[in-house]
């Protein structure tokens, strides 16, 4: 969307701002469930890297870098963290793009 003039906030980080002489352009990043990498796609290495996150909780997921909502998309089971079982959901849609996760069914 286009803004002008002006600045533009909101307390949704999965939006950035943009401000270029007298506009001000808000663009949406468009974040999937189980995207951990953030790439827009989920994909086997989005598992991979969920398992990461689940055995080294230190390790930092590509998406972390992205928004601060990292956890809205990654955890896919929705038991408020990170596991083994989100990587195992995330392959289970990779393998069958109409697998519905618990989160797509709690939207």
């Amino acid at each position: 969307k286009y803004i002008f003039a002006g600045s533009v906030s909101t307390s949704d980080e999965d939006y950035t701002t943009n401000n270029y002489t007298g506009f001000a352009f808000a663009a949406t990043k468009n974040f999937v469930y189980g995207d951990a990498d953030g790439n827009g796609k989920v994909e086997a290495n989005d598992a991979a890297v969920t398992l990461q996150k689940a055995l080294v909780s230190t390790f930092k997921m590509p998406i972390e870098n992205k928004t601060s909502n990292w956890l809205k998309y990654t955890d896919v089971d929705n038991d408020s963290s990170i596991g083994a079982n989100d990587s195992i959901v995330i392959l289970q849609k990779t393998l069958s793009s109409t697998y519905q996760m618990p989160v797509e069914k709690n939207k």
